[in-house]
């Protein structure tokens, strides 16, 4: 088994050492870094506090094989020009992004067998639509219905059907599982190449275990061991937030494209720099903080807060992936 989670800091810093599109200004790191010592009841807040009323759980085996779901499908919410927005009712309002994807497998726990491997391998397309079903499409619904029977079919041939097997695997250990995730399931083997070396960023596998400790409160199927070595999640909104506070610096050529909704392409250099460096900028945040408070908190504090106005001047950058 490759150790891709023990290598995440550690490639991420040469990506870093090397990059030509983005760059740290410490000195607004530093202010960041003050500003996060400013607001420490609100990062403190443990998972369950910050508005997960659409996640599904019970305590059971059954919230940790729907935490495998609902992360293997947390990518690509972003909306073309020519697509309409999707939404999900539930509980009387209209959500969008992750939390349409998670209301709606919140809801199909009662009206289809998404926890059964043997349903996630048959998946097709049309029984996906329905389970997403609400104002317009989700992107990349027949890639979203590949990845289902891919998780199914992991499942039935290395973990018997059912996920918390390789919770049982991990041992208690939050690299361990990560790792498992990134080498048996291929939709979560997050992982570039950058000026010839392999660059692991692993954001949807290390969130999936990250998850599994928030929603048990570090109990039970959430006891980790070693939770303080996951890094942060790298996606398209951390990098908006720290560019909106001067954290980042783009290159004039980085930016024109950031900022023309142009695409940057998968496993493209400019798009590894992008989250590469927000993991080790966090990670500089870390530090900054005297280790105050560990990257999941630091990602959970900074996505939640990226959503406000203020840092959503500039446009995040879009790349399709199934692995954000």
């Amino acid at each position: 088994m490759q150790n891709f989670q023990q290598n995440i800091l550690t490639q991420a810093k040469f990506v870093a050492q090397n990059a030509q599109h983005v760059s740290i200004n410490h000195t607004e790191l530093n202010k960041l870094a003050q500003k996060v010592l400013s607001t420490t009841n609100d990062i403190n807040r443990s998972w369950t506090e910050l508005d997960f009323k659409h996640h599904f759980t019970d305590g059971t085996a059954k919230t940790v094989q729907w935490l495998l779901l609902s992360s293997a499908l947390n990518f690509s919410f972003w909306d073309g020009k020519a697509e309409e927005l999707w939404e999900v009712e539930y509980d009387g309002e209209w959500v969008k992004g992750y939390w349409a994807l998670t209301a709606a497998l919140k809801k199909a726990v009662q009206t289809h067998d998404i926890l059964n491997a043997n349903f996630l391998e048959n998946m097709t397309t049309e029984i996906l639509s329905e389970i997403l079903k609400g104002r317009g499409k989700p992107p990349l619904l027949k890639e979203r219905a590949q990845v289902c029977r891919n998780i199914g079919k992991t499942l039935n041939t290395h973990f018997n059907g059912e996920f918390i097997n390789a919770l049982e695997q991990a041992n208690k250990s939050a690299v361990t599982l990560t790792n498992i995730v990134a080498n048996n399931f291929t939709d979560f083997k997050d992982v570039s190449t950058y000026k010839g070396q392999e660059i692991p960023i692993l954001k949807r596998a290390q969130i999936l275990v990250a998850d599994t400790w928030g929603a048990f409160k570090g109990q039970s199927f959430g006891e980790f061991n070693d939770i303080e070595k996951l890094t942060i999640f790298a996606d398209y909104k951390l990098p908006q937030f720290l560019r909106a506070l001067k954290v980042f610096e783009y290159s004039p050529e980085l930016a024109n494209i950031v900022d023309r909704y142009q695409i940057i392409e998968s496993g493209s250099e400019m798009e590894v720099e992008l989250r590469a460096m927000t993991i080790h900028a966090v990670e500089e945040l870390k530090k900054a903080t005297k280790g105050k408070f560990s990257a999941v908190q630091l990602d959970w504090w900074i996505w939640n807060s990226s959503f406000e106005a203020q840092y959503e001047e500039k446009p995040h950058h879009l790349t399709r992936s199934v692995f954000y």
